[in-house]
């Protein structure tokens, strides 16, 4: 099978360890990949051996004309030999979107390419964009062959797809994570540990009061450190204002890039996450799979958040509720460190990286018309 990956420039950034993962994971089970990235993305993975497509992803509607002749010949220069009992005109099969801001190209491409069309809906937003986009042209793109499969991050998303949109086809392919190296978070409580605070800025008041509740245990405990997300600093300056009056800024330090620098995350002992976003993104499921302490706050449309199974979550967003939580772990680190092994195992039981490969390849098959698919020559049968 020939698929084309392709996202657009903020999710490509925000998860690329997860596409990384899933390429790997197809390619392995003897899958074609194509990647297709934005112009001038900053990552691309060295060791991939798939093929990589670039797109221009600024100006208007004449681009979105002019852009998709020269991507067309490129996949057909490609010249990928179609599996057997599929059809040998088409130059791919699947085109899989990610990130709401790709969905017009990847429409535009499956319609001319006659390729099964595959969208993550991974936040509330998107699922509003794909509602209007179905409102807008009700039957038109499946006359022409293009009704998309939504996929869905998790069981509370698939749930939320299937209500707003009824009619639509929809499968769940839960996001996972490679579980990390079972350890002890706040082991070195008496002299050191470590708070990530994560988010967009997005929500101003729930970023300062969970601020203001680290600020207010700092005295108590003189050997913490803090870790804050520049984008919450980008958004909101008053965040860093806040911190700076709070007498912070000698244990704290702003990290660019937090999505992407998964691997000095989650050597912290706290994810702190302050907004309820509903958006779906593997940074939690990370820190579990690594052993971190998460509290965030309360969201019933990301199912992974489970009180006291999988975090700790705060129902208000005053900063009492923030310190009250903090507090429970630093004062009785036992409690953080049967979360986090509980978080742990949830990750390794529901979350892997494996089964969201196998949940994607059955979801492709389905949508191939719920028969086999020659994947090609696979001897392991493995998926990482």
């Amino acid at each position: 099978m020939r698929v084309l990956l392709i996202a657009d420039r903020s999710f490509a950034a925000r998860e690329r360890s997860m596409l990384d993962r899933l390429e790997i994971g197809l390619a392995d089970e003897g899958a074609r990949i194509v990647r297709l990235s934005p112009e001038n993305e900053s990552h691309d993975n060295e060791r991939s051996l798939s093929a990589r497509l670039h797109y221009h992803d600024k100006g208007g509607a004449l681009v979105e004309l002019t852009r998709l002749r020269p991507l067309l010949r490129d996949l057909a220069d490609l010249n990928m030999p179609a599996p057997e009992g599929v059809d040998a005109s088409r130059p791919i099969d699947i085109i899989h979107a990610w990130g709401d801001g790709c969905w017009d190209l990847a429409t535009d491409l499956a319609q001319e390419t006659g390729a099964a069309l595959a969208m993550d809906v991974w936040s509330l937003d998107a699922l509003a964009v794909a509602r209007r986009s179905a409102a807008d042209r009700p039957g038109a793109r499946a006359s022409e062959g293009v009704a998309p499969t939504w996929f869905a991050p998790d069981a509370a998303m698939h749930a939320e797809i299937q209500r707003q949109m009824p009619s639509a086809a929809s499968r769940l392919t839960p996001w996972g994570v490679h579980l990390g190296e079972e350890r002890t978070p706040l082991s070195r409580l008496p002299d050191s540990f470590s708070i990530v605070i994560t988010g967009t800025g997005r929500d101003a008041s729930a970023c300062t009061q969970a601020l203001r509740a680290v600020g207010a245990l700092g005295a108590e405990f003189p050997q913490m450190l803090v870790f804050l997300d520049a984008a919450i600093i980008r958004r909101r300056h008053a965040v860093w204002r806040e911190a700076q009056s709070l007498g912070l800024l000698d244990r704290l330090s702003v990290l660019e890039d937090v999505e992407g620098r998964r691997e000095l995350v989650v050597q912290a002992d706290i994810l702190l996450q302050p907004e309820g976003p509903a958006e779906h993104r593997t940074l939690p499921l990370d820190a579990m799979a690594n052993s971190m302490i998460v509290i965030a706050q309360a969201d019933p449309a990301i199912s992974a958040l489970v009180h006291n199974e999988t975090a700790l979550i705060v129902d208000s967003r005053s900063q009492g509720a923030w310190q009250s939580a903090l507090r429970s772990v630093l004062e009785h680190p036992e409690n953080g460190v049967a979360l986090a092994q509980s978080a742990r195992s949830f990750i390794a039981h529901e979350r892997l990286a494996s089964a969201h490969v196998r949940s994607v390849l059955s979801a492709y098959e389905w949508m191939m018309g719920a028969r086999p698919i020659a994947f090609g020559d696979s001897q392991s049968g493995k998926v990482h």
